[in-house]
């Protein structure tokens, strides 16, 4: 898809909104923590899990099997507790990050589902991805930055807002 003058504006005045903290970006993690999504890392997921298990294997094997079984459960525990909210919160920084980027970058992420934009003011004006359509979401909430001139501005403070649901 060719970059417009018309959808640079409004890949600005999104991208002005999302730095602002005018516009969220919500993520679903369970949509974009998978094989496809530009977002997703295996080692995310993976390094969590093998850690207490080639630990706990060494532990069932230099002291004992009770041992070694307390450490892969202790260790899947705190995968549950502790590191799954955590993989979500990394997915959405590099969801926030990404976006921000480019427009190409932007179009790879919104062809995907797992993503919405959502006014900050009332999470129920929003648009989801694939199916919404981005552009007149930003033209009929914050059609003003469209013409606004970057300023140089504070670094983007990137919050954990996601709707990660367990179970």
């Amino acid at each position: 898809m060719s970059k417009t003058r018309v959808d640079k504006l409004h890949y600005k005045a999104l991208k002005i909104a999302i730095e602002t903290g005018q516009v969220k970006l919500v993520t679903l993690d369970k949509l974009l923590n998978c094989a496809g999504s530009p977002v997703y890392n295996p080692w995310d997921n993976l390094m969590p899990l093998l850690v207490p298990i080639l630990l706990g294997l060494a532990v069932l094997v230099l002291i004992g099997v009770i041992w070694g079984l307390v450490v892969m459960l202790s260790g899947l525990v705190v995968y549950v507790l502790y590191f799954r909210s955590h993989i979500a919160q990394t997915i959405n920084h590099r969801a926030v990050l990404m976006a921000i980027s480019s427009y190409e970058s932007w179009l790879s992420l919104w062809k995907n589902e797992g993503i919405a934009v959502v006014m900050s003011h009332d999470s129920k004006i929003g648009c989801k991805s694939p199916d919404g359509d981005w552009k007149t979401f930003v033209v009929l909430n914050v059609s003003e930055l469209m013409t606004k001139k970057i300023e140089p501005s504070e670094p983007l403070q990137i919050t954990s807002e996601n709707n990660s649901k367990d179970g």
